[in-house]
């Protein structure tokens, strides 16, 4: 079975305002931060990781990334996806890395997240 415990925890208690690493077992990274009660997440996937083709993931504009200090080139905003498409990119690259998503602190490519 794939995991996805540190989804699921960020999930159920809600994120803690900021967005949330969550390290991927091939490696890739992503970030979310989950509203309380919402069934959605904004979802900022690091370079090297890409959305699957659906409408679950709709491309936002990449100038919220960079006006609000970010390089608009080392990753990719989402917003609203439904926690299911999560959970699917999840599985979709093996679960959830044996370590939490920030205990290492890098992405797929060893930057710091």
């Amino acid at each position: 079975m794939t995991s996805t415990t540190r989804f699921d925890s960020l999930v159920s208690g809600a994120t803690t305002g900021g967005f949330d690493h969550v390290r991927l077992a091939d490696g890739h990274a992503f970030s979310l931060t989950v509203r309380p009660g919402t069934d959605t997440a904004e979802v900022f996937l690091f370079s090297g990781l890409t959305a699957p083709d659906s409408e679950a993931w709709q491309l936002e504009d990449p100038w919220d990334h960079w006006l609000t200090g970010g390089d608009a080139m080392d990753g990719t905003l989402f917003l609203d996806v439904p926690l299911d498409a999560v959970r699917a990119l999840i599985v979709q690259h093996g679960g959830e890395a044996e370590k939490g998503g920030d205990d290492t602190g890098r992405d797929a490519t060893g930057e710091a997240l």
